[in-house]
């Protein structure tokens, strides 16, 4: 691996940590009922709690990426 991999890794790395952190210390302040789903002319069509599945599952699925593409 050289030094520009091995650079990009923890910056990634670092990215993600920021990205959790970031998200668990404005959880408080997000409204209980956020906009889901938008439909082609950027108008809202659904909504959704702060517990949505996907707010949860977007970091995960950076983690899943992250692991997959630094092994």
């Amino acid at each position: 691996m050289t030094k520009i991999e091995q650079a990009v890794d923890i910056v990634s790395f670092i990215l993600l940590v920021f990205k959790f952190g970031y998200s668990f210390y404005i959880w408080k302040d997000l409204p209980k009922i956020i906009p889901a789903h938008f439909n082609t002319a950027s108008e809202r069509e659904g909504w959704g709690g702060r517990n949505n599945v996907l707010q949860i599952a977007i970091p995960i699925i950076g983690i899943v990426l992250y692991a997959v593409y630094a092994l």
